[in-house]
């Protein structure tokens, strides 16, 4: 997207934001959708024109991507992926990383904390990922293979939640762990950040990824309390999260049959709860199987290290941890 026109930005923004409307509230009568479409898609009803704000281009590198994916050590296997996964345009063309990217990825090296205060814009996200997937995919590749997993998910069981044996991972042998932290200040920050993660672990770049890593996952896990249904499954409410989970998984495969058919933009799958990939669906998986990585706040962490519910995630962290190679990153934004 970095040579993209900013209208024509803005305009898919646009129709792709009308196009998860229409499916969250689809109205069968096109008469009437469309009428509401055009009462929706009014100046200052749901957009405004966008300000321009010119900057100057941040310096990039001077060798290739792939020759500081190396000098950071990660592993040959991964370079092309992460070319397509975060240095590539709306084409899938690949463009040259900056240059602090690339110093953060060979700062962290030397077992230093980096700080990234770069202006808006400048790509910290795929800089920090840099520095987490360097350690994070390096260790995938040592993952044994997954069992065959079960052809339901658990929330489309008729079974108790008592007798229920096929949560989310059920199939894996390896060590589930948190191996990243990211604490965010806000939610609206971790909903974002899940949108970026499906489009790196789920969908095709998740299928790739999964080839290349022994036909494992990386997971990632919004814990928040507008994440994540009820930190404690019961009888009680057992039946309503499996609902909740059977109506996402519905939007979600009605969004992807749409995607093939041409009718809504590839971008709008990663923008609802993904079932394809490595995105966990309930605090409850997360507590059985910490997700790699675990996107939190502050208050949350907080809760969690008073709660028995989350013992686990932590337990199994500190055990991940005191493994010799073993590295633990923690990415905080908004540092102040």
């Amino acid at each position: 997207m970095i040579n993209e026109n900013p209208i024509k930005i803005f305009r898919e923004m646009k129709n792709d934001f009308i196009s998860y409307y229409n499916t969250q509230f689809y109205i069968e009568n096109k008469f009437i959708r469309d009428e509401r479409n055009e009462l929706v898609d009014t100046e200052n009803i749901m957009w405004k024109w966008p300000q321009v704000e010119l900057l100057s281009n941040y310096p990039t590198i001077s060798n290739t991507n792939k020759d500081v994916y190396s000098s950071g050590k990660i592993n040959e296997k991964f370079h092309e992926y992460l070319d397509k996964s975060l240095f590539s345009d709306a084409k899938g063309e690949p463009f040259k990383m900056y240059s602090h990217q690339a110093d953060a990825l060979l700062e962290s090296n030397k077992n230093k904390n980096v700080i990234l205060t770069t202006g808006t814009g400048s790509g910290k996200t795929e800089a920090m990922y840099l520095t987490l997937f360097k350690s994070l995919f390096n260790e995938s590749l040592t993952w044994e293979k997954p069992n065959k997993p079960s052809e339901e998910f658990w929330f489309e069981s008729e079974e108790s939640l008592k007798n229920i044996n096929n949560w989310q991972r059920h199939n894996e042998s390896r060590e589930a762990a948190v191996r990243c932290l990211m604490l965010f200040p806000l939610n609206a920050l971790v909903d974002d950040q899940k949108t970026r993660l499906r489009k790196i672990f789920t969908g095709d770049q998740g299928n790739q990824l999964s080839k290349i890593i022994n036909g494992n996952k990386i997971y990632f896990g919004a814990y928040t309390g507008g994440n994540g249904h009820s930190p404690n499954i019961t009888s009680k409410n057992y039946k309503d999260i499996k609902e909740k989970l059977k109506s996402s998984y519905k939007e979600f495969k009605n969004i992807c049959t749409k995607i093939n058919e041409g009718s809504y933009s590839s971008d709008l799958r990663y923008m609802t709860q993904t079932f394809d990939g490595g995105e966990m669906w309930t605090k409850k998986d997360m507590q059985l199987k910490p997700p790699d990585i675990l996107i939190s706040n502050y208050s949350m962490l907080s809760i969690m290290m008073s709660r028995s519910f989350e013992k686990n995630i932590i337990d199994s962290t500190k055990s991940w941890l005191k493994k010799d190679g073993n590295v633990f990153t923690l990415l905080i934004d908004e540092i102040h």
